[in-house]
């Protein structure tokens, strides 16, 4: 029961979550666990124990049916709408665009703050960030060069344009160590958070500081494979898989997502991964093998009515027995 109850209650906790990381997450898991379990049943040459194919679906039912009126959806919802809205407005942005002019020669430094006004003001840009995030008046040369030369889509969305911003506060901060050893994570944190991990990383840590916090986990997967490549007839089972898997899942949500390598909790459940992975990989021999559920559970109730005929039963009393 806890191996369907557990598993269950964790897809329904990541599709609440409501991020895309974590709902696709959830369907890719359990779909890639079916798979797993099919190959490695079809490679050890076992019997595909129908109860667990059919837990499997129960839960990818159960997971449907939270689906529907989950916040994801909702969010999904909400999300059409604005897409739709934003097709209005971006109809709207081009005929504004039209109306404003590329310019590139300006008298003086009234003329470019009055040029980046009007392509806020048309929708080009995004004020939040003109005004408040990187005030144009510090930089007016910069918003100029992304409405001038750089492609729409790059600025467009909020991630294309933080990304262009660190670049350009590293551009500024004039200091060649930057790009190897980072900005630092109080300089970063407090201006701009990029949603991926792995960019973050590089910003504030730089490429030493990337290296050295992503090599050991993606050594220790490259390992890993190695031996059990090396050794399919001991070391490729489903217990090896799932951790195999599990960790390169942990890397490949730190890669297109944010808050999975900085965060205290995702970091220690992806070391302790990590760790367990190698012990693995180590052992020169499978201290368990994986029995057949029904086998393993007659041997289990074998071995405890053994155990009760051999352990005595305490009544209480003392006997004594005198040898004569």
């Amino acid at each position: 029961l806890w191996y369907f109850l557990v598993p269950t209650l964790q897809l329904i906790a990541m599709l609440m979550s409501s991020t895309r990381i974590s709902v696709l997450g959830a369907v890719g898991i359990t779909v890639g666990m079916f798979v797993l379990y099919v190959l490695m049943c079809l490679w050890n040459k076992k019997k595909i124990q129908i109860s667990k194919i059919i837990a499997m679906c129960f839960m990818l039912v159960i997971f449907a049916i939270f689906f529907v009126n989950s916040p994801f959806e909702l969010r999904k919802k909400v999300e059409g709408i604005n897409i739709s809205y934003n097709n209005i407005q971006d109809d709207k942005k081009e005929e504004k665009k039209k109306e404003v002019p590329i310019k590139k020669e300006f008298k003086n430094e009234e003329e470019k703050y009055q040029y980046i006004k009007e392509n806020a003001e048309a929708g080009i840009l995004n004020e939040a960030f003109t005004n408040e995030i990187y005030p144009y008046q510090k930089d007016p040369d910069f918003w100029i060069h992304v409405v001038n030369e750089e492609e729409p889509w790059k600025y467009a969305e909020n991630r294309g344009l933080k990304t262009l911003l660190l670049a350009r506060v590293q551009e500024r901060n004039q200091n060649p160590m930057d790009k190897y050893l980072g900005m630092s994570f109080m300089k970063i944190s407090s201006f701009l958070w990029p949603e991926r991990d792995f960019q973050a990383q590089y910003y504030y840590l730089g490429y030493i500081g990337l290296i050295l916090l992503i090599l050991p986990y993606v050594a220790i997967l490259l390992y890993t494979v190695i031996r059990v490549l090396l050794n399919l007839k001991e070391k490729c089972n489903m217990k090896h898989a799932v951790y195999i898997a599990a960790l390169l899942f942990g890397l490949v949500a730190g890669y297109y997502s944010g808050h999975v390598l900085d965060e205290l909790f995702p970091t220690v459940y992806l070391g302790t991964i990590a760790g367990i992975c190698l012990n693995n990989a180590r052992e020169e021999k499978e201290l368990m093998e994986e029995p057949e559920e029904e086998e393993g559970t007659l041997k289990l109730q074998e071995t405890i009515a053994k155990w009760k005929e051999k352990v005595p039963v305490y009544t209480g009393k003392k006997k004594i027995e005198k040898e004569k």
